[in-house]
């Protein structure tokens, strides 16, 4: 995972390059912060499930997020938090999760 700090419409963002096993490197853009204000890393789903964050997501945000067994990749800022797992598309995209 490799990160940069660029500029979005005038603010900070934090700009992760995510590499998923057979899936190639993503881009994933969290806005409003530098990267020293975010943290990023592979979660498991398991570990996810157990810290109640998949309880309230849709079935198949759910779904997506517990295919991906060697893990998600997961933001969390100062007050909120999503994961972007892949889809059956093989299409990253952002599952907010907490706020």
């Amino acid at each position: 995972m490799a990160t940069e700090t660029i500029v979005v419409q005038g603010q900070p963002a934090c700009l992760f390059t995510v590499r998923y096993p057979g899936a190639g490197d993503r881009e994933v853009s969290w806005n409003g912060d530098e990267c020293g204000a975010v943290k990023g890393a592979i979660v498991t789903p398991d570990l996810l499930a157990a810290g109640g964050q998949l309880a309230d997501l849709s079935p198949a945000a759910r779904r997506d997020m517990e295919r991906m067994r060697s893990g998600v990749f997961v933001v969390e800022g100062e007050f909120s938090a999503s994961a972007y797992p892949l889809n059956v598309a093989d299409r990253i995209y952002e599952v907010p999760y907490a706020d």
